[in-house]
């Protein structure tokens, strides 16, 4: 009789671990259906004082959609990438600030975000071939502009997995992981390392890297400049939540005096 109470009871166990073995499989799933899932919304007309144009670009089989701001010729342009489960919207003060010094600037929803296409949110992934085709399209609309990018979250984890082709083709000069890391107080304006995502990609990026990268202190310089004055006086001051930036693509070399150092 005891017997059969053992034999009874392992059963049991067996019974109840693989019960719960196939809950936990479950709950991942759907965690991950849940956490994939499209962030899609209707974004609609750009605010009347950005002077933006609607814009959308091929990737991968879909269409990225996003607004672009034309700016004054010579300043540069910079590529705005927002964050997981966010869209253009979210980079608006960044855009207000950069096309007030005279930049043009490129707003895009990412992949599976906002008004672009996209069956699943990749956590940048896929979404890397919608940052791509929304760097062809900036150096085909402004092609003897100065260009960087400015992502946050997914976007920079978006432009880390774009820039390893960008910058194996030579085309992006580095990789950050926020604009005073660009900046490095280097002599001769040499490149001495990357800081990005973990050592690994660190590593990978650095040893794509030409060895003639050249120091852009307008973003940081701007950037400063808007804390000073977005603060209230006797208040901290709070920094943009800047991640990435990959700046200094080749396109021409670099004229305006605010866009790089010598």
């Amino acid at each position: 009789m005891l017997r059969v109470d053992e034999i009874l009871s392992n059963r049991r166990l067996r019974v109840a671990a693989l019960a719960a073995a196939a809950l936990a499989a479950l709950a991942v799933i759907a965690a991950g259906e849940l956490l994939s899932r499209p962030a899609s919304r209707v974004i609609g007309a750009a605010p009347p004082d950005l002077q933006a144009r609607d814009v959308s670009l091929p990737a991968d089989g879909y269409t990225v959609r996003g607004w672009f701001v034309p700016g004054t010729p010579g300043v540069g342009a910079v590529l705005l990438l927002h964050g997981v489960r966010g869209d253009r919207m979210a980079m608006l003060q960044r855009a207000r600030m950069l096309k007030q010094s005279g930049y043009s600037v490129l707003l895009v929803d990412l992949p599976a975000h906002g008004e672009s296409g996209g069956g699943h949110i990749t956590f940048g992934w896929r979404e890397a071939a919608g940052v791509r085709s929304a760097l062809d399209w900036l150096r085909h609309e402004v092609p003897m502009e100065k260009a960087g990018v400015i992502g946050v979250s997914l976007g920079a984890a978006a432009l880390v997995y774009s820039g390893l082709a960008c910058l194996r083709s030579g085309s992006v000069r580095g990789c950050h992981t926020a604009i005073p890391a660009a900046l490095p107080a280097a002599a001769g304006n040499r490149y001495r390392s990357a800081t990005c995502a973990s050592p690994i990609k660190a590593a990978t990026l650095t040893s794509t890297v030409p060895q003639n990268f050249r120091r852009n202190d307008a973003l940081t310089d701007l950037w400063r400049s808007h804390c000073c004055a977005t603060t209230p006086p006797g208040q901290p001051q709070h920094r943009p939540s800047i991640n990435n930036v990959l700046s200094g693509m080749r396109q021409r070399p670099a004229r305006a005096a605010d866009l790089s150092a010598a």
